[in-house]
């Protein structure tokens, strides 16, 4: 059974993650195109769900999707093992799992 993780933390438009990074590092409010590349493979490469996750009652990740690492932080799904590193064996049976 999937848990449901519901979060307190009210929504914005900021920017959040790698990308709030580069952001706050240059002081622009616009990457380039390899800026911006670089800090979806930095956020979404390494976590992936070993198990469907859902988000206030709905499915937010099935198990074997990539899962950004901001997201991972927050909500500790790694310290509740619903998302493992994409680099370990349990990572590799998710991937493998992946609903397409």
């Amino acid at each position: 059974m999937a848990k449901d993780n519901t979060s307190d933390t009210p929504q914005t438009g900021i920017p959040h993650g790698a990308a709030a990074g580069v952001i706050a590092e240059t002081g622009r409010t616009m990457l380039t195109a390899e800026e911006y590349q670089a800090t979806v493979e930095e956020e979404y490469g390494d976590w992936v769900a070993a198990e469907p996750i859902l988000y206030n009652g709905a499915l937010a990740y099935n198990t074997g999707d990539p899962i950004p690492a901001s997201n991972v932080t927050a909500h500790g799904y790694d310290q509740t093992r619903q998302a493992v590193r994409r680099s370990t064996r349990a990572g590799g049976d998710a991937q493998a799992t992946q609903v397409v």
